[in-house]
């Protein structure tokens, strides 16, 4: 005779929360870094902040005069990082990869696809 143990819902749910709260509280602060598309660097920023309802999110490139514009569907959960950058004509889709103190990851959208990475700021929130 088998017998199967199964996990309660709410451990599993716990654990997933926990999961995602410290990714949260891992990704918070200011990174700098650079996006490629098609060999072009371009200098950018970011700032995570958790808050109360959840993880937000903002991005600049300065050389585009483009300064913390929100960052839509802003998740971490274990390294896997998301956000999406909706403009009026156009969004661009991140998913990334906490690695110490860097972001690495790809991003892709109506304009073409790329990479990014992006280093966590020491001292900066």
């Amino acid at each position: 005779m088998h017998r199967f143990t199964l996990t309660p819902l709410p451990s599993v749910a716990l654990a997933f929360i926990a999961a995602q709260s410290l990714a949260a509280q891992t990704i918070a602060r200011h990174w700098e870094g650079v996006m490629v598309q098609q060999g072009s660097p371009l200098p950018i920023s970011l700032d995570f902040t958790t808050t109360t309802t959840g993880l937000t999110a903002t991005w600049s490139a300065p050389g585009m005069r483009a300064l913390r514009i929100p960052l839509q569907k802003v998740t971490a959960t274990g390294r896997r990082v998301h956000f999406e950058l909706v403009g009026d004509q156009s969004s661009t889709v991140f998913d990334g990869e906490l690695k110490g103190d860097s972001l690495v990851g790809t991003f892709s959208g109506e304009e073409g696809e790329g990479t990014f990475q992006m280093t966590r700021q020491a001292g900066r929130p």
